[in-house]
């Protein structure tokens, strides 16, 4: 089927926010399946019930212990249809704003180190507040890292242009901010407060990453070095995020091969500079193609 070719295709040569998106859809549909199969053999749902027991986190610290890699699946699983889609549209947004700006090889880092700070600050608030998170069972889905990637986006450019639907051009820092607003209100009243306080932790967790990069500390490098030694590839240079801007002069825009790497990095930090002030689109042809090899190095 072409369908199944064209997600192959993407997973194979898409960036890491397309593969996400695939694996969370791939999950997806395997519970859809475990529950049109327990239906149709009258154990209603039994099969999905038993899925989630495996692979969403427990609040329990004895059953986390015995079951530890909860604390990584549970941030691919999503049994709701809107709670799936709308996750994976913001991971889509916000995600590939993140990668353009920081580098493709620094978005799987954030979405599995966020996922798993997000449900240990979900687990720490628990037993911090019995009460109100009473009735809370098991944690899923990928809200927390989805928050990450929106704070760490609006972190590094802050004034970073979205074209909104009866709003026009509005700055991401507003966007996060009353998205942000939201998930607390909807805490105070929602039953799910669990996964609301995986959003806290996912949020700081993405401020935390950019706050550390802007101080020369790459917290993907470790895990981005790990997989290069298990798949046998030969480790690439991280693209670095400052904050200060200067300005280039001298070298053909599109020719960032015969750049020196300090010549290089002020390159692109010229185009950050002008993405921040008016947004991604207002950058030409040639800056476009910079940004895009430099997250590729």
């Amino acid at each position: 089927m072409s369908i199944i070719r064209d997600a192959k295709n993407t997973f194979r040569f898409g960036n890491m926010i397309n593969r996400l998106i695939l694996v969370n859809v791939g999950v997806f549909l395997v519970m859809l399946l475990l529950l049109l199969i327990s239906r149709a053999t009258g154990h209603n749902k039994e099969f999905v019930l038993t899925a989630l027991q495996w692979l969403a986190m427990p609040y329990s610290g004895y059953e986390l212990l015995t079951h530890p890699y909860t604390l990584i699946t549970n941030i691919f699983l999503h049994i709701e249809p809107m709670h799936l889609l709308w996750n994976m549209l913001a991971m889509y947004w916000f995600g590939t704003i993140f990668g353009d700006l920081a580098g493709d090889r620094r978005v799987l880092p954030l979405y599995l180190y966020a996922g798993i700070f997000g449900s240990l600050f979900s687990l720490g608030a628990f037993y911090a507040f019995p009460e109100f998170l009473r009735g809370s069972g098991t944690l899923h889905g990928a809200s927390g890292a989805v928050m990450a990637m929106m704070f760490a986006a609006a972190t590094l450019s802050p004034d970073y242009k979205l074209n909104l639907l009866l709003f026009g051009r509005v700055s991401i820092k507003y966007v996060v901010f009353v998205y942000a607003i939201v998930d607390l209100f909807a805490m105070a009243g929602d039953l799910n407060a669990g996964g609301h306080f995986a959003h806290i932790g996912g949020a700081l967790f993405g401020w935390f990453f950019v706050f550390m990069l802007r101080r020369s500390t790459d917290l993907s490098v470790g895990f981005n070095n790990i997989v290069d030694k298990l798949s046998y590839r030969r480790p690439q240079p991280q693209q670095k995020v400052r904050v200060t801007y200067r300005r280039q002069f001298g070298a053909p825009d599109n020719d960032i091969q015969s750049m020196s790497p300090s010549e290089k990095q002020r390159r692109i930090d010229e185009i950050l500079d002008k993405i921040s002030k008016s947004g991604y689109e207002s950058l030409t042809k040639e800056e476009k193609e910079i940004l895009f090899k430099a997250s590729k190095d």
